[in-house]
């Protein structure tokens, strides 16, 4: 990282990383409050995916072979992965 750089880019393994993350939208612009929210929903994210791997005992996201592809398809996502509901009670799938 470069003292005063505008960017530094994306850091993070990519099965865990939030939409909001790979799109630079986090912690960029607005207020002080407003970056930390969303660096909120990206911890809320992680923990999601946490649960996602304990559960399946596989990363989430692990249908991409290519990071590239997992990125840009986290980054465009609109839910989450979905569980095994055989592997789940219906309280933990709106988890």
């Amino acid at each position: 990282w470069v003292e005063g750089s505008e960017s530094i880019g994306i850091q993070g393994s990519i099965p865990w990383l939030p939409p909001e993350v790979i799109k630079q939208e986090v912690g960029t612009g607005g207020d002080e409050v407003t970056a930390l929210n969303g660096w909120k929903k990206a911890d809320v994210w992680a923990l999601g995916c946490t649960y996602f791997e304990m559960i399946t005992g596989k990363p989430p996201w692990n249908n991409y072979s290519n990071p590239v592809a997992a990125m840009y398809n986290i980054a465009m996502c609109k839910s989450a992965p979905q569980l095994p509901a055989e592997k789940v009670h219906a309280d933990g799938q709106e988890f």
